[in-house]
């Protein structure tokens, strides 16, 4: 992308625009000019999105744009708050609507593993997700309830983006530990639910972060 030109940024899943606003500040101190575009479902979340030129309210598996009308897109942590199937869908529109393409982290089960075998073994992998559906059921800690959520593995998304003919490139993946403590500082949490979480998670408390371009 020129540095002379306005790069057309779009940020899926924005929420209150933290990611934005740290890869616009990011882009402008590299000496590009950006028009940003916030995209979420949340309205509530939108009108606190301070970072967006342009902000849409919208399900990110049908999105209210053309075709390669932005040119970079970025999402973080947006894909497991979907359905399998609609985790696809929302893979074809990043592809459809960026004209250069779209960075894209997202989390993935991290079930028991051993030093030849990052990617642990399928009965791990269902404990964990078993784990995570007690955890996000919301009977043990209600405000933590969501309708919709699938933690798909980096197998499953590649899989996803090889059938939709989506170009990918993998940048990055690392084991992230603790996850309970994530839960306890963003739901600001309290002592009795902070323990849950912990009980809940047990030897389950780690996730695989992964970091993909899509073209």
């Amino acid at each position: 992308l020129p540095r002379e030109s306005l790069c057309q940024l779009v940020d899926f899943g924005s929420f209150k625009g933290e990611l934005l606003s740290s890869v616009v500040t990011e882009m402008s101190r590299r000496g590009y000019r950006c028009k940003s575009t916030a995209i979420d479902r949340l309205s509530d979340a939108l009108n606190e999105n301070q970072f967006a030129d342009e902000k849409i309210v919208s399900d990110l598996s049908d999105i209210p744009l053309d075709d390669d009308s932005r040119d970079v897109g970025i999402s973080r942590y947006v894909l497991h708050w979907n359905s399998l199937e609609n985790q696809q869908n929302i893979l074809k529109e990043f592809s459809r609507v960026c004209k250069y393409g779209t960075v894209i982290q997202h989390v993935s089960p991290a079930p028991p593993m051993d030093y030849f075998n990052l990617r642990g073994n399928q009965e791990g992998l269902q404990e964990w997700r078993k784990a995570m559906h007690n955890l996000l059921g919301g009977e043990s800690i209600p405000r933590l309830k969501r309708e919709e959520f699938y933690f798909s593995t980096r197998e499953e998304l590649e899989d996803m983006m090889a059938r939709g003919n989506i170009n990918y490139r993998l940048l990055d993946e690392e084991v992230v530990r603790d996850v309970s403590d994530v839960f306890i500082r963003r739901y600001i949490l309290n002592d009795e639910e902070s323990k849950k979480v912990k009980s809940i998670l047990n030897k389950r408390d780690s996730v695989i972060k992964s970091t993909w371009i899509l073209s």
